[in-house]
Parts: structure tokens; sequence; C-alpha cells
């Protein structure tokens, strides 16, 4: 049968199939390239979630260290102190001044508590710096719950922000 013998939808088949083939090849090759953005976008929120919450894990154990509730406390402050750095660039404003903060006051408590160990091992007393330990213990304490809702929006996977 020649060209022209073909019943007509063949021959309108034979014309358009290959930009018929060509457009679902280049919507296969869309579907590809999305998909590629969309996991790059998720390693994305996955890095900048570890990274915020290696900060995040760092902040309670610094702040448990100066309680006294975890061993080894210059290690963990020593931690905190590197990653505190890094806050500026994965938090916003409001996480970064947080930690600063959270920072200058962990920092106080243990200095004034060596202070206080180095004045009880010399026989010395200062009852002014018990109340500024106090006073540090209640706002190193109180800055815990603050934690959560600061770093919440931060660390949510549903709404992670890329800042």
């Amino acid at each position: 049968m020649q060209q022209d013998q073909l019943p007509h939808w063949v021959q309108i088949v034979q014309a358009l199939g290959p930009t018929f083939v060509t457009i679902v090849a280049a919507l296969i090759a869309g579907f590809i390239a999305y998909r590629q953005w969309k996991t790059a976008h998720d390693k994305l929120r996955l890095d900048l979630f570890d990274k915020r919450f290696a900060i995040y894990r760092a902040y309670f154990h610094a702040s448990a260290a100066a309680l006294g509730r975890w061993p080894n406390r210059e290690e963990v402050l020593s931690e905190f102190t590197s990653l505190k750095g890094q806050s500026n660039f994965l938090f916003g404003a409001d996480a970064s001044r947080f930690i600063d903060e959270a920072m200058k006051e962990i920092s106080g408590l243990i200095a004034h508590q060596n202070t206080q160990q180095e004045m009880r091992r010399t026989g010395q007393r200062d009852a002014n710096l018990g109340n500024q330990i106090l006073g540090l213990i209640d706002r190193v304490g109180g800055r815990e719950s603050i934690a959560y809702g600061t770093f919440h929006k931060y660390l949510s996977f549903a709404e992670i922000q890329e800042r």
C-alpha cells in the first residue's frame, strides 16, 4: 500500500508520531529534572536541620552543664562555643540573639561557679557571689523553656525556614 492509499487517520498518526514521541520524551525529561531539583531541595533542608539541631543540642548540653546536670563541663561548653559562630548563618536574628545571650549567661554562671569553688578552697566567703550565681541559675534554667519557642520554626521539618 502506498502513502496516498493509506487511510487518512494512519497518515495523521505517521505525521504526528515523531512529534508525539518528542513531547513525551520532553515531559519525561522535565519530570526527571523536577525530581532532581526536589531531591536537592530536600537535601538542603535536611542539611540545614542537621546543622541547626547540632547547635540546639549543644545549647541544651551547655545549659545542663552550667546547671550541674552534665559531666565534662568544659568539653560541652567548648562545643557550644565552636558551634555558636555558625548560628548567624543558620538562624534568623531572633535565634542568634537568643544564643548570644544564653552564651553570656552560661559562661558567666560557670565563671562564677569556678570563682566560688576557688574561694571555698582558700576559705573566703562572698554572699554577693552566691546571690549572683542563684540569679544566673534562674535565668539559665528559665531560658530552657523559651528555647523551644525560639528554635521551633527553624527545626520543624514541616515548615523549615531557610532563614
